[in-house]
């Protein structure tokens, strides 16, 4: 068992958050990828060699949320949350974005977004993962679509069907090659919220 980042988008932080979302899935971005029953996960690259879930069962993963500084206080700053808009105050400024000539980071001195979500002394959120398996991304269910956190009123906003949310959703996020239309291999990775 290990601790690992995940990142989320707001979004999904939320629903996170309301207890709604317990599966998220992750491209597998080899486009030489093919299944093969004589690896552990069923797939394998070009060179058959298996390709291997970023995550596996126990691990537990701390969430990389959307988060901006608020205040920077030199050695400490304060931060929001995006998702709730909850703050964390006197956080200490790790060493490690601390530059050899006493420099920080834009992000930390220009009071920003934190890049790729909030680091791991910010972390509030943690998963451990239940279970890992691999599809095809159009091979999701009824139930999978609920798990990757709809929203109980898509409806009442004019959303049509649930089956349209995910695609929507999944396209806003992925890069070309690996939309909704080109059904690419997926880890598909349960989880359920954990304390630290």
């Amino acid at each position: 068992m290990s601790i690992k980042p995940i990142l989320f988008n707001t979004e999904m932080v939320r629903a996170i958050l309301d207890g709604r979302k317990t599966q998220t899935r992750r491209v597998i971005k080899s486009k030489t990828v093919r299944a093969s029953p004589f690896t552990p996960s069923g797939l394998e690259d070009r060179h058959g060699a298996e390709i291997k879930a970023k995550y596996e069962v126990d691990d537990t993963l701390w969430v990389r949320e959307p988060s901006r500084v608020v205040e920077n206080n030199y050695l400490t700053f304060d931060a929001q949350y995006l998702a709730d808009k909850e703050f964390m105050w006197g956080l200490a400024v790790p060493e490690r974005f601390i530059s050899d000539n006493g420099d920080f980071p834009k992000w930390l001195t220009k009071c920003q977004g934190i890049p790729n979500g909030c680091i791991k002394e910010m972390a509030r959120i943690f998963l451990k993962v239940t279970d890992v398996r691999v599809e095809r991304l159009q091979d999701i269910s009824h139930d999978d679509v609920y798990a990757e956190g709809f929203p109980i009123d898509y409806y009442e906003k004019g959303g049509e069907n649930f089956r349209h949310w995910w695609i929507d959703l999944w396209n806003s996020t992925s890069k070309d090659g690996y939309k909704w239309e080109d059904n690419p291999y997926v880890f598909v990775y349960e989880f359920e919220r954990v304390e630290k």
